[in-house]
């Protein structure tokens, strides 16, 4: 094998990549919709689920789950809460609105079983999706676009005027704060010449 980092394959910009809903944060119409389940063996914090939305251009984005197993944290009640409506919302717009979901007896059994109802009543079928920066005032805000943490944030294709934009979603791409002319990183970054890494 011989890699030829001088080729033109390896300039930047060279090859395209795919932003979802090409990074404009709004409604994202003829989408699929496909789960992603954490390997059982991986032993990193990564989610337990994964709903994953791609464009018509194959761009995607995703929404995490995790299992919300820790009694003792203090927002325990209210993240179940808010996990529920989101998998209720989830499972009704893409089962339909007549099914019947069960009852659970924990957290991760509702969460496998709602994301193994929506694996299957997905197949085929098209969405509208919701993306945004993340949610205004909290932690979630981005430099990534993603499917918003919030309900609504999927709908049929001709339903999709029930995603509306809220005062809490973040609709720009947040910018880096400009950097200053006399910090560390600049004078460090100056003073190096483009071959002293040989």
């Amino acid at each position: 094998m011989s890699i030829d980092l001088n080729s033109n394959e390896f300039d930047n910009g060279s090859s395209s990549v795919s932003i979802f809903n090409g990074g404009n944060a709004g409604v994202c119409s003829n989408c699929t919709i496909t789960t992603l389940a954490k390997d059982e063996a991986e032993t990193r914090k990564l989610p337990h689920w994964k709903i994953i939305a791609t464009d018509e251009s194959g761009a995607s984005t995703d929404l995490s789950f995790y299992y919300v197993d820790d009694p003792s944290n203090m927002y325990y009640e209210a993240n179940l809460k808010r996990q529920g409506k989101i998998l209720k919302h989830l499972v009704k717009t893409i089962a339909g609105p007549d099914v019947k979901i069960p009852i659970f007896n924990s957290n991760e059994e509702m969460l496998d079983k709602c994301m193994e109802l929506i694996t299957g009543k997905a197949k085929g079928k098209t969405f509208s999706v919701f993306a945004n920066y993340g949610t205004v005032g909290s932690k979630q805000v981005s430099g990534y676009i993603k499917v918003r943490s919030f309900v609504p944030m999927i709908s049929s294709n001709s339903n999709s005027d029930t995603l509306q934009e809220t005062p809490y979603d973040t609709m720009q791409r947040p910018q880096a704060d400009a950097a200053s002319n006399d910090t560390a990183a600049d004078a460090t970054s100056s003073a190096l010449k483009e071959d002293d890494w040989i």
